[in-house]
């Protein structure tokens, strides 16, 4: 890739649901390698993945926004958040994954300003607010260097049947990052 220039981002269609699907089960081996069970991340984690976004795209919630990165008809990035998902934090970006070959490349920090863009537009006033496990930290630093607020600890229960600590990370003032 030489440039964001040739990134394309749009949004998701039902078409794109096995390639996510992919690149979000890839994400999970490569970053959760350690914090969750091998056996899952080898032989699971794929038909996993493709039964989740299968059914997003089959009977998609009406608050449900999926927004793609592409370069050259390939997606390498890709972004999902649910709005009105909690009344105390806003909208939940549940998703934000993007392949190790594109990162650090501004693709991630697109996803994340074109969704909150997509965000003002229907809720103005609303926050944002994700999930990361404890032992992500590149995710945790991409979050923190985005001015992510980490506002709680729990546990999470992994789709491998194991439980991770994980931190809630919350923008508040959503207008406020727009175009930073």
């Amino acid at each position: 890739m030489n440039s964001n220039n040739t990134i394309l981002y749009r949004t998701a269609t039902p078409a794109d649901a096995q390639a996510i699907a992919l690149l979000h089960a890839r994400s999970w081996q490569e970053n959760y390698r350690g914090s969750w069970k091998d056996e899952f991340l080898d032989h699971q984690v794929i038909p996993n993945r493709l039964e989740v976004w299968t059914k997003r795209f089959e009977k998609p919630n009406e608050l449900q926004y999926v927004l793609v990165a592409e370069e050259e008809g390939n997606i390498c990035g890709f972004a999902c958040t649910y709005l009105d998902h909690d009344p105390q934090w806003g909208a939940f970006m549940d998703n934000l994954h993007v392949s190790r070959s594109h990162q650090r490349k501004g693709i991630g920090q697109a996803l994340m300003q074109k969704t909150i863009e997509k965000i003002l537009v229907h809720r103005p006033t609303s926050k944002l607010y994700l999930w990361v496990l404890k032992a992500n930290q590149s995710a945790i630093h991409f979050y923190e260097k985005n001015e992510g607020k980490r506002v709680e600890e729990t546990i999470y229960n992994n789709p491998d049947g194991g439980q991770s600590p994980i931190y809630r990370y919350v923008w508040e003032n959503l207008s406020y990052l727009v175009g930073r």
